[in-house]
């Protein structure tokens, strides 16, 4: 099993240094590793501006929702009727809310409830049930997960990139081994003129 540690100072030496024993191959797989240590960096940072962007973004369409959708009380007409689903359990249940002087009534999927029994709903601007207002914290969920999605869409090219370098320039290495081993194998390519 083959394992890769990245050492930084290594890769510089390796690049910078004067040592004989540094093939080229070492120097352009060195390059490569820190150019896309470089690029790493440098996508943590456009992906950091791009997660900002999309939180406050989301940030003020949730602040637009807020003022249009509110939550109020409801109240449970009649006992839930039993529904049956293959994997979970739930029940139908009416209820009834007032807003703005007009009386409103639906029908939704809950857990088992009795009449008069009494749950938050969400509703918009003409009283009409509406879907919640995701929370702040949704919007920081969306913003990370893009910045990963940024991060990742550039870095996973660039790692598969490398890994394809690393595996040509391994076997260009061992090719030049075999070169090199079999002719110390067979003699140096120095013929013997004794007896």
């Amino acid at each position: 099993m083959q394992t890769f540690a990245f050492n930084l100072g290594a890769r510089f030496r390796c690049l910078l240094g004067t040592n004989p024993l540094v093939r080229t191959s070492d120097r352009v797989q060195a390059t490569a590793e820190l150019l896309i240590a470089a690029l790493a960096l440098l996508t943590v940072a456009i992906a950091a501006a791009v997660a900002t962007a999309v939180h406050d973004d989301a940030a003020h369409e949730l602040a637009a929702q807020r003022l249009v959708r509110q939550q109020i009380f409801a109240t449970v007409s009649a006992d839930s009727q039993d529904t049956s689903q293959p994997f979970a359990e739930s029940s139908v249940t009416e209820i009834r809310w007032e807003f703005g002087g007009k009386a409103h009534t639906d029908t939704i999927r809950t857990e088992r409830l009795r009449a008069g029994d009494r749950l938050t709903v969400w509703v918009d601007a003409e009283g009409e049930r509406t879907l919640a207002v995701p929370s702040d914290a949704d919007a920081a969920i969306l913003a990370i997960v893009t910045a990963l999605a940024v991060w990742t869409a550039v870095l996973t090219p660039a790692a598969v990139l490398l890994l394809w370098l690393r595996n040509s320039l391994n076997r260009a290495r061992s090719t030049a081994w075999d070169r090199e081993l079999d002719g110390l194998a067979d003699g140096g390519g120095r013929k013997d003129n004794s007896p």
